[in-house]
């Protein structure tokens, strides 16, 4: 998507969000999860502060859609973040299962040259 060049970041910031599912511990140690709008001219900060392992609050970069206790959300919230955000859970199973049956049409071809 591309916003006009006319748009600043805060603009596009109440347009659209990039939506990551979030795993951690609430104040009581309990395991708890939750799917975050982040805002895009934040997005980099925050895959910086995922990937440095320290504590944060998602919240800091975005809306909560969605939150619950436990390690993972049940069947249910699942599907309605489908359905009514278009998330794909199984995206990474899937674009390897699409890298995986193009890596093979490649070297099928490849092998069809050399005969």
């Amino acid at each position: 998507m591309t916003t006009p060049a006319t748009d600043s970041p805060k603009s596009t910031d109440q347009k659209i969000g990039i939506i990551e599912f979030c795993t951690g511990k609430n104040e009581a140690g309990r395991p708890v999860y939750c799917y975050v709008s982040i805002r895009p001219s934040q997005y980099e900060e925050y895959l910086e502060k995922v990937a440095s392992g320290e504590i944060f609050d998602p919240a800091d970069y975005g809306e909560i859609i969605k939150e619950g206790e436990g390690r993972a959300p049940s069947k249910e919230i699942m599907q309605e973040m489908e359905r009514v955000y278009n998330i794909r859970h199984n995206f990474e199973n899937m674009l390897e299962d699409e890298l995986h049956a193009f890596t093979e049409a490649l070297r099928k071809k490849k092998q069809k040259r050399t005969e």
